[in-house]
């Protein structure tokens, strides 16, 4: 694609497909309000993908997240334990602390 931007579009099947339209971020291009996903659950949705797929891709995704952008860990770690992830999660976390220094 000429511009490089990817769509991702959700349909609200579950509680978290809700809480992410819910949660969404507002953002204005060419003057049309659009909703975005958080950061946090762009990675509680990511942690899910990996415990389903194993995919690298994932926790690529997920470490980009947290090096780029200020998130609420509070939140995520609340939802990593809701949704059986925070040990992906805390894996991450201990790989980016061991990279960091």
């Amino acid at each position: 694609m000429p511009t490089g931007l990817k769509v991702d579009f959700w349909i609200k099947k579950t509680d978290l497909d809700k809480l992410k339209i819910k949660q969404g971020i507002v953002k204005k291009i060419n003057n049309q309000p659009i909703k975005f996903i958080s950061p946090e659950n762009l990675i509680l949705s990511k942690l899910l993908w990996y415990k389903k797929t194993k995919s690298d891709r994932e926790i690529e995704d997920i470490k980009s997240i947290l090096k780029f952008t200020k998130i609420d860990l509070n939140y995520l770690k609340k939802q990593a334990i809701k949704y059986n992830t925070e040990h992906i999660f805390k894996k991450i976390i201990k790989r980016i602390i061991s990279i960091s220094f």
